[in-house]
């Protein structure tokens, strides 16, 4: 399993983030592509978004922000580890049901 990781800026337009929006953007659509391209092979993508970051990225786009409201890169971690195992779990019971039907 391949992770890559995105954000809402690449679906949502934000002023002043036309780079940053378009290269998420790529990285999602490449990640589509290529999980359809590799299923085959076994080699799975995934584009996952934490949500709002309290990045220096973040701070410098969005001054105003509030950086107690927004996620910290320790929770945002622990949270994708999650999200990959539950994941992990579902692609193994999806296998195991395969086996079974056979």
């Amino acid at each position: 399993m391949v992770l890559n990781i995105s954000s809402d800026a690449a679906i949502n337009a934000y002023p002043q983030w036309g780079a940053y929006g378009v290269s998420k953007a790529a990285l999602h659509h490449l990640s589509q592509i290529w999980n359809e391209e590799l299923a085959s092979h076994g080699i799975a993508f995934l584009s996952l978004d934490p949500g709002d970051m309290d990045t220096p990225l973040h701070a410098l786009a969005m001054p105003d922000a509030d950086p107690t409201e927004l996620k910290r890169s320790e929770i945002a971690a622990v949270e994708l580890v999650d999200a990959i195992g539950n994941l992990l779990s579902f692609i193994d019971s999806e296998r195991v049901v395969e086996k079974a039907s056979r």
